[in-house]
Protein backbone atom coordinates (compact mmCIF):
# COMPACT_ATOMS: atom_id res chain seq x y z
CA UNK A 1 0.00 0.00 0.00
CA UNK A 2 2.62 2.36 0.99
CA UNK A 3 4.07 1.33 -2.12
CA UNK A 4 1.34 2.28 -4.13
CA UNK A 5 1.23 5.35 -2.31
CA UNK A 6 4.91 6.14 -2.78
CA UNK A 7 4.96 5.41 -6.77
CA UNK A 8 1.18 7.89 -7.28
CA UNK A 9 3.13 10.59 -5.42
CA UNK A 10 6.30 10.26 -7.09
CA UNK A 11 4.48 10.36 -11.04
CA UNK A 12 2.41 13.56 -9.61
CA UNK A 13 5.50 15.16 -8.89
CA UNK A 14 7.25 13.87 -12.15
CA UNK A 15 4.53 15.19 -14.04
CA UNK A 16 4.22 18.62 -12.03
CA UNK A 17 7.79 19.11 -12.74
CA UNK A 18 7.80 18.58 -16.56
CA UNK A 19 4.28 20.89 -16.92
CA UNK A 20 6.90 23.30 -14.81
CA UNK A 21 9.53 22.85 -17.46
CA UNK A 22 6.60 23.08 -20.41
CA UNK A 23 5.53 26.62 -19.33
CA UNK A 24 9.30 27.82 -18.88
CA UNK A 25 10.29 26.88 -22.34
CA UNK A 26 7.01 28.52 -23.79
CA UNK A 27 7.76 31.75 -22.10
CA UNK A 28 11.37 31.97 -23.19
CA UNK A 29 10.75 30.75 -26.56
CA UNK A 30 11.50 33.41 -29.17
CA UNK A 31 8.39 34.93 -31.37
CA UNK A 32 8.67 32.50 -34.97
CA UNK A 33 9.75 34.29 -37.97
CA UNK A 34 11.58 38.18 -38.01
CA UNK A 35 10.04 41.18 -37.61
CA UNK A 36 8.97 43.04 -41.07
CA UNK A 37 11.90 45.88 -41.54
CA UNK A 38 11.47 49.76 -40.67
CA UNK A 39 11.20 50.61 -43.67
CA UNK A 40 8.47 48.56 -45.29
CA UNK A 41 6.23 49.21 -41.72
CA UNK A 42 6.78 52.67 -41.10
CA UNK A 43 5.73 53.54 -45.23
CA UNK A 44 2.81 52.66 -47.10
CA UNK A 45 1.93 52.34 -51.08
CA UNK A 46 -0.44 55.12 -51.09
CA UNK A 47 -3.03 57.68 -53.52
CA UNK A 48 -3.42 60.71 -52.53
CA UNK A 49 -7.44 62.10 -52.28
CA UNK A 50 -7.44 63.42 -56.22
CA UNK A 51 -4.72 61.29 -57.64
CA UNK A 52 -5.97 58.80 -60.06
CA UNK A 53 -4.64 55.15 -59.27
CA UNK A 54 -1.30 54.17 -60.99
CA UNK A 55 -2.05 51.34 -63.53
CA UNK A 56 -1.08 48.02 -62.72
CA UNK A 57 0.95 47.91 -66.72
CA UNK A 58 2.43 51.42 -65.78
CA UNK A 59 4.62 50.14 -62.17
CA UNK A 60 8.27 49.57 -62.41
CA UNK A 61 9.56 46.06 -62.21
CA UNK A 62 12.66 45.50 -63.33
CA UNK A 63 14.74 42.04 -63.14
CA UNK A 64 18.68 41.79 -64.37
CA UNK A 65 22.21 41.53 -61.95
CA UNK A 66 22.74 44.04 -59.19
CA UNK A 67 26.37 44.98 -58.16
CA UNK A 68 27.79 46.74 -55.51
CA UNK A 69 30.15 49.31 -54.83
CA UNK A 70 32.31 50.47 -51.83
CA UNK A 71 35.50 51.80 -50.83
CA UNK A 72 36.87 53.63 -54.03
CA UNK A 73 34.02 55.76 -54.14
CA UNK A 74 33.49 56.52 -50.29
CA UNK A 75 33.22 60.38 -49.45
CA UNK A 76 32.82 60.76 -53.22
CA UNK A 77 30.01 62.97 -55.08
CA UNK A 78 27.39 60.73 -56.51
CA UNK A 79 25.19 61.90 -59.28
CA UNK A 80 22.82 64.53 -57.32
CA UNK A 81 25.26 65.88 -55.30
CA UNK A 82 25.22 64.10 -52.05
CA UNK A 83 28.19 62.38 -50.75
CA UNK A 84 28.40 58.96 -51.33
CA UNK A 85 28.28 56.77 -48.06
CA UNK A 86 28.71 53.15 -48.49
CA UNK A 87 27.51 52.56 -45.05
CA UNK A 88 24.14 54.03 -46.12
CA UNK A 89 20.90 52.49 -47.90
CA UNK A 90 21.09 54.06 -51.24
CA UNK A 91 21.75 52.81 -55.16
CA UNK A 92 22.91 53.65 -58.65
CA UNK A 93 20.52 53.56 -61.28
CA UNK A 94 20.44 54.58 -64.88
CA UNK A 95 17.27 55.77 -65.05
CA UNK A 96 14.89 55.77 -61.70
CA UNK A 97 14.59 59.58 -60.90
CA UNK A 98 16.37 60.54 -58.04
CA UNK A 99 14.93 60.25 -54.69
CA UNK A 100 12.64 57.48 -55.42
CA UNK A 101 12.76 54.47 -53.00
CA UNK A 102 12.58 50.56 -54.50
CA UNK A 103 12.50 47.64 -53.41
CA UNK A 104 15.48 45.17 -54.26
CA UNK A 105 14.47 41.33 -53.74
CA UNK A 106 17.74 38.93 -54.42
CA UNK A 107 16.17 36.34 -56.59
CA UNK A 108 18.85 33.68 -55.13
CA UNK A 109 18.06 33.91 -51.24
CA UNK A 110 14.92 35.48 -51.19
CA UNK A 111 15.84 38.88 -48.97
CA UNK A 112 14.81 41.81 -49.57
CA UNK A 113 16.01 45.35 -49.01
CA UNK A 114 14.67 49.36 -49.58
CA UNK A 115 16.96 51.63 -50.76
CA UNK A 116 16.80 55.25 -52.01
CA UNK A 117 18.20 56.49 -55.75
CA UNK A 118 21.30 58.96 -55.14
CA UNK A 119 23.65 58.01 -58.16
CA UNK A 120 23.69 57.23 -61.69
CA UNK A 121 25.16 53.62 -62.43
CA UNK A 122 26.33 50.91 -62.94
CA UNK A 123 27.31 51.01 -67.03
CA UNK A 124 28.55 47.18 -67.42
CA UNK A 125 26.46 45.78 -69.98
CA UNK A 126 24.95 42.94 -67.97
CA UNK A 127 24.20 44.98 -64.64
CA UNK A 128 20.87 47.35 -63.68
CA UNK A 129 21.63 48.68 -60.15
CA UNK A 130 24.79 49.57 -57.74
CA UNK A 131 23.99 49.12 -54.27
CA UNK A 132 26.07 50.19 -51.28
CA UNK A 133 27.99 47.90 -49.09
CA UNK A 134 25.21 47.59 -46.18
CA UNK A 135 22.30 46.96 -49.04
CA UNK A 136 24.93 44.43 -50.30
CA UNK A 137 24.91 42.95 -47.24
CA UNK A 138 21.55 42.49 -46.31
CA UNK A 139 20.60 41.24 -49.65
CA UNK A 140 23.77 38.55 -49.35
CA UNK A 141 25.88 39.11 -51.86
CA UNK A 142 28.99 40.39 -50.64
CA UNK A 143 30.96 37.74 -51.28
CA UNK A 144 29.69 36.98 -54.90
CA UNK A 145 29.98 40.80 -55.65
CA UNK A 146 26.52 40.30 -57.63
CA UNK A 147 23.50 38.43 -57.91
CA UNK A 148 19.92 38.57 -59.72
CA UNK A 149 17.66 40.48 -58.34
CA UNK A 150 14.53 42.15 -58.79
CA UNK A 151 13.70 45.92 -58.40
CA UNK A 152 10.13 47.07 -57.47
CA UNK A 153 9.60 50.56 -57.62
CA UNK A 154 8.16 52.30 -54.39
CA UNK A 155 8.11 56.12 -54.84
CA UNK A 156 9.07 59.20 -53.09
CA UNK A 157 8.69 59.37 -49.75
CA UNK A 158 6.38 61.95 -48.61
CA UNK A 159 4.54 63.44 -45.33
CA UNK A 160 0.47 62.52 -45.26
CA UNK A 161 -1.78 62.67 -42.24
CA UNK A 162 1.03 62.40 -39.87
CA UNK A 163 2.48 59.54 -41.83
CA UNK A 164 5.02 58.64 -44.56
CA UNK A 165 3.70 57.54 -47.44
CA UNK A 166 5.11 56.53 -50.90
CA UNK A 167 4.11 58.93 -53.81
CA UNK A 168 4.42 57.21 -56.95
CA UNK A 169 6.09 59.52 -59.65
CA UNK A 170 4.89 60.42 -62.69
CA UNK A 171 7.59 58.73 -64.57
CA UNK A 172 10.46 56.77 -63.98
CA UNK A 173 12.67 57.60 -66.51
CA UNK A 174 14.58 60.51 -65.95
CA UNK A 175 13.45 63.66 -67.69
CA UNK A 176 15.93 66.34 -69.13
CA UNK A 177 19.37 66.14 -71.31
CA UNK A 178 22.07 63.35 -69.75
CA UNK A 179 25.89 63.88 -69.79
CA UNK A 180 28.73 62.41 -67.87
CA UNK A 181 30.52 63.94 -65.43
CA UNK A 182 33.96 63.30 -65.66
CA UNK A 183 35.49 65.23 -62.71
CA UNK A 184 34.27 68.10 -59.77
CA UNK A 185 37.06 70.53 -58.66
CA UNK A 186 36.63 72.84 -55.84
CA UNK A 187 39.20 74.33 -58.16
CA UNK A 188 38.04 76.34 -61.31
CA UNK A 189 41.73 75.63 -62.83
CA UNK A 190 41.66 72.08 -62.12
CA UNK A 191 38.22 71.53 -63.94
CA UNK A 192 39.54 73.56 -67.03
CA UNK A 193 42.86 71.80 -66.79
CA UNK A 194 40.60 68.53 -67.03
CA UNK A 195 38.77 70.10 -70.20
CA UNK A 196 41.68 70.55 -72.18
CA UNK A 197 42.70 66.98 -71.61
CA UNK A 198 39.43 65.78 -72.72
CA UNK A 199 38.58 67.79 -75.29
CA UNK A 200 41.48 65.61 -77.58
CA UNK A 201 39.18 62.97 -77.88
CA UNK A 202 35.42 63.84 -76.65
CA UNK A 203 32.81 66.32 -77.94
CA UNK A 204 31.32 68.62 -75.96
CA UNK A 205 33.26 69.41 -73.10
CA UNK A 206 31.94 71.88 -70.66
CA UNK A 207 31.79 73.34 -66.95
CA UNK A 208 28.65 73.61 -64.65
CA UNK A 209 29.12 75.27 -61.19
CA UNK A 210 27.33 73.27 -58.12
CA UNK A 211 27.09 74.82 -54.36
CA UNK A 212 26.61 72.32 -51.99
CA UNK A 213 25.93 74.52 -48.37
CA UNK A 214 28.55 76.68 -48.24
CA UNK A 215 30.91 75.00 -50.76
CA UNK A 216 31.16 75.25 -54.54
CA UNK A 217 32.22 72.68 -56.80
CA UNK A 218 33.48 73.30 -60.83
CA UNK A 219 31.86 69.64 -62.80
CA UNK A 220 33.64 68.64 -65.81
CA UNK A 221 30.72 67.32 -67.90
CA UNK A 222 30.91 65.31 -71.14
CA UNK A 223 28.24 65.29 -74.31
CA UNK A 224 24.42 65.44 -74.32
CA UNK A 225 22.29 62.48 -74.30
CA UNK A 226 18.97 61.48 -75.02
CA UNK A 227 19.03 58.24 -73.43
CA UNK A 228 21.77 56.10 -71.60
CA UNK A 229 22.30 53.93 -74.59
CA UNK A 230 23.31 57.16 -76.06
CA UNK A 231 25.96 57.66 -73.60
CA UNK A 232 27.21 54.00 -73.37
CA UNK A 233 29.99 54.35 -75.79
CA UNK A 234 31.78 57.77 -74.32
CA UNK A 235 31.51 56.17 -71.03
CA UNK A 236 33.34 53.21 -72.02
CA UNK A 237 35.68 55.23 -73.63
CA UNK A 238 36.12 57.56 -70.71
CA UNK A 239 36.38 54.16 -68.27
CA UNK A 240 39.24 52.95 -71.17
CA UNK A 241 41.22 56.54 -70.67
CA UNK A 242 41.39 56.00 -66.70
CA UNK A 243 38.11 57.72 -65.62
CA UNK A 244 36.55 55.54 -63.61
CA UNK A 245 34.82 57.75 -61.65
CA UNK A 246 32.43 58.75 -64.75
CA UNK A 247 28.53 58.69 -63.99
CA UNK A 248 25.21 59.82 -65.75
CA UNK A 249 23.34 63.05 -64.60
CA UNK A 250 20.91 64.85 -66.09
CA UNK A 251 21.48 68.51 -66.41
Amino acid sequence: MKSSIHNKLLTFFTCLLALSFAACETVSRPTAGKPPSTAETTLEKKTLVGLPQEPEDKRFVQEGIASWYGPDFQKKQTANGEVYDMYGMTAAHQTIPFNVYVKVTNLENGKSVVVRVNDRGPFAKDRIIDLTYTASYKLGMLATGTARVRIEGLGFVKEVDGKRVYITPASYQIEGTLTLQVGSFKSKDGAYSLVEQLKTGFRDVHVTELEIGTEKYYRVLVGKYKTPADAAKDMESLVQAGFTGAHLLTE
